[in-house]
């Protein structure tokens, strides 16, 4: 319950703060953060890692993504309680999937990414994510979920088989 208090906490600070920019969106070039697959987003270092190619509890095409996150803030957060994931194919959207670990005992792949580590801590997190094909490749953006620039972390899969 607390963990749905504070992302519903955050999307509401999000879109107050939303309409708060200061009108001019350009930025230069020097301004713009480079595209990078690991790096830190506000209190947090993150790290795009690696991914494998899995089956939901459907048996429909899957990729599982591993990240490294490390809490560098004053209070115990989550992976996903800090930073918004985005995995796009072909610059769609994927819908988020469940990949069980454990179907008898409903683990998931992805257990690891709501438990919240205190400050100085590092984990391994896995976001699962439902594929359209196996053949194009799979963009991944990672940026802070509460955050005033446009700092953004990229790191493109080429998983053709």
């Amino acid at each position: 319950m607390k963990r749905v208090i504070v992302l519903l906490l955050s999307v509401i600070l999000v879109l107050s703060f939303a309409g708060c920019s200061s009108g001019d969106s350009s930025e230069s070039g020097s301004e713009q953060a480079a595209a990078s697959d690991s790096g830190t987003l506000g209190d947090y270092d993150v790290s795009i890692k690696d991914y494998k190619l899995v089956k939901d509890y459907e048996g429909n095409d899957a990729i599982a993504i591993t990240y490294d996150f490390t809490n560098n803030g004053e209070d115990a957060i989550s992976f996903e309680g800090a930073v918004l994931c985005t995995v796009f194919q072909d610059g769609v959207e994927l819908d988020i999937a469940t990949v069980y670990l454990d179907e008898d005992e409903m683990t998931y792949l992805d257990d690891d990414s709501w438990k919240e580590i205190q400050t100085g801590k590092t984990i391994e997190v896995t976001t699962t994510h439902l594929l359209n094909d196996t053949a194009n490749d799979v963009t991944v953006e990672v940026e802070e979920i509460i955050s005033f620039d446009d700092s953004k972390l990229t790191k493109t899969f080429e998983i053709a088989q």
